[in-house]
Parts: structure tokens; sequence; C-alpha cells
């Protein structure tokens, strides 16, 4: 959202484009009926030949709207599309990017809009809590994801299958009385399509289990290993 004097102006922008569709731009400018407002999108896209110059398409009227649909749909699957958009209310511009700074849209096939679909989080606080580990799937079709994960403490990669929640994601729950403080290591391997995955794909993510704080003002000892 790009707020000038009055006039706020907004673009929704999605990261990612399926192969083989044209790629809707649409922006929305609060406007009078006797104003003056029209628009411009400069794009590009880029592939194994590199990037070609930018081009530049009117965008259309619609009520509150512009929009137009950028021609896209011969792009092959990591392609990118790359635009900025000029926006005139009045023969005042509104930038929304820039030739130096533009908005860029993969393409990805199928599996690749999956996998861009899938996120995932620890909730953690303190040895009194127990720990949960989340795959963020939204009911997208991958198999059945196992959570490897390191407790401090405890030697090795500990492995467990995560559980669906009944509303297309995925988590495991380590229980507060095995918990304990220190850095914690976790990686998601998944199948996907015949194909198995890793989030990250190397390494491991990390996030802080801490003691309570009444412990640490008492000098309490934090539970023992497991």
């Amino acid at each position: 959202m790009v707020t000038l004097g009055c006039t706020r102006v907004h673009h929704h922008y999605k990261p990612n484009q399926v192969v083989g569709r044209t790629l809707p731009v649409e922006v929305t400018i609060t406007h009078d009926a006797d104003d003056v407002v029209d628009g411009t999108v400069h794009y590009r896209t880029t592939g194994s030949a590199g990037s070609s110059p930018y081009e530049a398409v009117r965008l259309q009227r619609r009520a509150n709207q512009l929009w137009t649909m950028l021609p896209t749909e011969q792009l092959q699957a990591d392609d990118t599309i790359e635009y900025y958009i000029d926006v005139m209310k009045n023969g005042r511009m509104t930038a929304l990017g820039s030739p130096a700074s533009p908005f860029v849209v993969t393409v990805l096939d199928r599996t690749g809009m999956v996998l861009a679909s899938l996120s995932d989080r620890p909730i953690a606080s303190d040895t009194e809590h127990e720990v949960q580990i989340i795959l963020y799937a939204r009911q997208q079709p991958i198999g059945q994801p196992t959570v490897i994960y390191q407790m401090p403490g405890v030697p090795g990669d500990i492995r467990s299958p995560m559980e669906a929640d009944g509303y297309g994601n995925f988590r495991v729950v380590i229980p507060a009385s095995v918990v304990n403080a220190g850095t914690w290591r976790y990686a998601i391997e998944f199948p996907l399509e015949g194909e198995h995955y890793r989030r990250p794909p190397l390494g491991y993510r990390s996030f802080v289990v801490s003691v309570p704080y009444e412990e640490q003002i008492t000098g309490a000892s934090t539970k023992t290993d497991h």
C-alpha cells in the first residue's frame, strides 16, 4: 500500500505464478469520478537467454482498479517476470517498484507450486512447556512427513513422524517432561510425487528453549537429560 496525500494506491503482489498462464497485474487507487487516472506496467522476462528489455503496457481502468494481463503463458518453469508500475492521478505519479528494484515473479510447475506453499515453524518457550514443530502444508498432496531433531543433552538425531492436525497441516509435540534447555535443531523430510524433499535442503533450522525465569533467579538446576 502506498499513500500519497489523500490518494491510496494498493498493489497485491504474489511471488509465484503457475506455468502456462498469463499474469494478472491489478492496482487499486482511490479517486473521485472526475479524476484523471491511468497507469503503465513495465515488464520483462528472464530465462536461459538472460533478461529481455522492459516493455510497456497501458493499464486498463475498471471502477477503482487499473489492470492488465501480462503475456507470460509461454514461459518455462523457473523463468521469472520482473515488473514495476507507474500510476498517474491528475498528472501526479505514484511509483510501485522501479527498474532497479522491480517486483519479481517466479514461474513454477505443479511440484514447485506445492513446495513454495509449504512453511514450518517451532513453538517453544521454556522447559515448563511442550515444544511443537509444525509443518503448514495447507492440504497440499505431500506424503507422510518426518521431523529429524536434535535436543540439547541428547546425542544423535531423533526421528519422529508428524501427525496430521485435521486441517491439512502436520505437527510433532514433545512433552514438557522431556524438554531440555538450550539450542534445538530440526529439519523436515517428506515425499512428493515420487521424490523426497527436505526443509531446509541442507543443514538444520534452530531455536532456543530457555530455563524458566524463576529457576534463573533461584539458581535451581534444569531437568536432567533424557
